[in-house]
């Protein structure tokens, strides 16, 4: 009985040994928790404010990038590129006189078109433009003038302009055939002090597969 006692007591305290082991072992896997959880709320705080001031330095871009376009526009108004100024309203008339007269004709017109456009192209333009063999290229071409867009841009330095001029036409071969549309780009020299076109430019058309006339 007693050695029965004696081995119920032993039993007991390796129990309670057990028992205050796991107990010490479980504090110290909260404790343990406790502090990774702390560290990954702190990253994640750290990631969240990260994440806000690359918000606030992009909004921050992006007003200085509008900022920066504002004066541009304000600057090119300034520099006297806005369509509205009077210089442009000469520009944009009379390329739109130039423009006209080149793309709207008919055989009986073709070779006149030339003597509509002195004094608002040099000299040297118009000859080239209108050489003295023209009639030869009259054809049975007909053509005219769509719509025009005139894109000036002043050239540094100087009171003369330079402009990118859209030209929207139609134009057939024979009067039986039917109009066909076609866009242009040429780039134009103003000069402002004659108030004529000096120098023209192709750029190409701008419809695939379109040879213009």
């Amino acid at each position: 009985m007693r050695r029965d006692n004696e081995k119920y007591k032993t039993q007991r305290n390796w129990l309670i040994v057990l028992v205050l082991f796991l107990s010490v072992g479980l504090i110290g896997w909260i404790m343990y928790s406790g502090q990774q959880l702390n560290q990954v709320t702190h990253r994640t705080r750290e990631q969240i404010a990260y994440a806000n001031a690359q918000v606030k330095k992009e909004q921050k871009n992006e007003s200085q990038i509008k900022q920066q376009a504002d004066l541009r526009v304000a600057t090119a108004e300034n520099n006297n590129s806005n369509p509205e100024t009077d210089s442009n309203k000469q520009l944009n008339q009379l390329s739109n006189d130039v423009f006209k007269t080149f793309y709207t004709f008919t055989p009986r017109t073709y070779v006149n078109r030339g003597n509509k456009l002195k004094g608002k192209l040099s000299e040297l333009l118009l000859k080239k433009m209108f050489p003295s063999n023209i009639k030869k290229y009259a054809g049975t071409i007909t053509a005219k003038l769509t719509d025009l867009q005139v894109f000036p841009h002043i050239v540094q330095g100087s009171t003369d302009k330079t402009a990118v001029v859209l030209v929207k036409y139609q134009s057939k071969y024979n009067t039986q055939d039917e109009m066909k549309s076609h866009q242009h780009l040429f780039r134009i020299h103003f000069d402002s002090k004659k108030n004529q076109i000096d120098e023209i430019t192709d750029l190409g058309d701008l419809q695939q597969g379109s040879q213009g006339f």
